[in-house]
């Protein structure tokens, strides 16, 4: 057997693979640094998106926003996001009643109440 080891609900793990199956390769997260502080980076990378308009143009006759946001298997900080996004889209006059959000899951399955909670704050 060979030992692996891997993260497993944002905890390592050590697991072993029999030696004959062939381990094609082993991704490794880079490190990318933060984007501090966080509502300037978030309103740079809005109002300046690539081939695209600026959320100004996107919500200038906008009655209603949906935001997804990924799940409990991702470590990005929605619940840091959200709350700056959500007024910038209130300042754009779309009220928080005409803003859906929905979790992306893909194939994962359903998030527990508490793991949104974490999720989204």
């Amino acid at each position: 057997m060979d030992s692996y080891n891997a993260y497993y609900k944002g905890n390592p793990i050590d697991f072993s693979l029999p030696t004959d199956w062939k381990v094609l390769g082993i991704g490794e997260p880079k490190e990318t640094p933060a984007l501090l502080p966080l509502d300037t980076a978030l309103t740079n990378k809005l109002e300046n998106p690539i081939h695209a308009p600026d959320i100004w143009r996107l919500t200038d006759s906008a009655r209603n926003a949906t935001i997804i946001v990924d799940d409990q298997t991702r470590p990005t900080p929605a619940h840091q996001l959200l709350p700056f996004l959500l007024d910038l889209l209130n300042s754009a006059k779309i009220s928080d009643e005409n803003i859906n959000l929905i979790i992306g899951r893909g194939t994962h399955r359903v998030p527990t109440d508490k793991e949104v909670q974490t999720k989204v704050g």
